[in-house]
């Protein structure tokens, strides 16, 4: 969905003006990420964040088969291209090949110019979850990131 086409479902939602901006950024277009935040949005809940993100992860990101799965779509949501050579730099294991076919293969990941690229609101939701469920792992991981992408 466009912005406008966002900002007037949360409109009609009885989402706050001043919610609505914040809302449309992170939703990114996505039908179900932008009902569920119109929902919290008017939520009393005091973790509705938490329960946004988490339930956006589940019904995207669904349920990786293994962790060096999970890895590699957070690999994906931090780098602006993912390939082969980017995963076996940054994840262990010598799984490359079969976590980038993997990738490759997963409903929201797109094929870009450059490698596979993750975008909207997945990529968001994957930061956050990472960033509440491992911030040591994801500043390492992001450090791996820019060392490959910058030549260091």
């Amino acid at each position: 969905m466009s912005d406008n086409e966002s900002a007037a479902l949360l409109e009609a939602r009885g989402v706050e003006p001043g919610l609505r901006k914040s809302i449309v950024d992170f939703a990114a277009g996505n039908p179900f990420a932008l009902s569920l935040a119109a929902e919290a949005g008017r939520s009393p809940r005091a973790d509705v964040t938490r329960y946004v993100v988490d339930t956006v992860y589940a019904h995207l990101a669904g349920d990786p088969p293994t962790e060096a799965h999970r890895w590699a779509l957070y690999v994906c949501a931090q780098a602006e291209h993912t390939t082969e050579d980017l995963l076996r730099s940054v994840l262990p294991g010598g799984r490359s090949s079969e976590l980038f076919d993997w990738l490759h293969d997963h409903p929201c990941v797109e094929t870009g110019t450059h490698g596979l690229v993750l975008g909207g609101v997945l990529r968001e939701v994957l930061d956050r979850h990472l960033r509440w469920r491992d911030p040591a792992g994801r500043a390492r991981m992001r450090g791996r990131i820019s060392r490959v992408t910058t030549g260091r």
